[in-house]
């Protein structure tokens, strides 16, 4: 079941989705939805609002720090953030949830978002080198280099008049039978598009994901 920011009074058991904008100091907003206690970090990640965080989110850095502007976050004090910058409305992405419709502010400092971010193509000789040599030095200190972003191919049963369940259920009942993950996560930009694009593919899908360190499943 798909619904947005307007279904704040929902029955027991729905999902409930609220409005999240991301502001930046050159007047952009970047605004999406997410399901009431998703990970804000996480919420930037699949919205392509890229947020410095170098420990992987788990707190132990500080660096993506948000302001909060409008609305509400459940987000608990952290050693990086001092009561005066609390007060003011300072926040680490990585330890906030979703309670409700929210604007965070996002400093230059912590984003990397759309022309800001630096990505190297590669596209030399020299570069891809120096990629190489990398890779054999980690390769023989005994490290691998790992990807969590994957490509899944997802096969679901076709809804009949005796199997009415809602889409995004069947989708997530798929992901997890395929992957054995216990948790899968759908932004709403996937929510969106699912009941066309199901009923195109007959209910077979080839979608892109990002496992979490705990096994979760991310559907980008």
């Amino acid at each position: 079941m798909i619904c947005n920011s307007l279904c704040k009074k929902t029955e027991k058991g729905r999902i409930r989705m609220f409005k999240v904008t991301f502001k930046f100091g050159s007047g952009e907003d970047v605004t999406t939805f997410a399901q009431e206690g998703e990970n804000l970090l996480e919420v930037a990640r699949v919205t392509n609002v890229a947020i410095d965080a170098p420990c992987g989110g788990n707190a132990s850095c500080g660096k993506c720090k948000v302001k909060l502007v409008e609305g509400e976050l459940h987000s608990p004090k952290t050693r990086h953030i001092s009561d005066e910058e609390y007060d003011e409305g300072w926040r680490l992405a990585c330890v906030s949830k979703i309670t409700g419709d929210v604007a965070v502010e996002v400093p230059d400092i912590a984003s990397a978002y759309r022309s800001r971010m630096k990505v190297a193509d590669l596209s030399s000789k020299k570069e891809i080198a120096i990629f190489e040599k990398a890779k054999n030095d980690l390769e023989e200190a005994g490290l691998t280099l790992k990807n969590s972003m994957g490509i899944l191919d997802v096969s679901m049963e076709v809804p009949s008049l005796d199997d009415t369940m809602p889409d995004n259920e069947r989708f997530v009942r798929a992901i997890k039978k395929t992957t054995g993950a216990s948790k899968v996560r759908l932004p709403f930009q996937v929510l969106t598009k699912i009941a066309r694009v199901f009923r195109e593919s007959n209910f077979e899908v080839r979608c892109v994901i990002r496992t979490s360190d705990e096994g979760d499943i991310f559907c980008i």
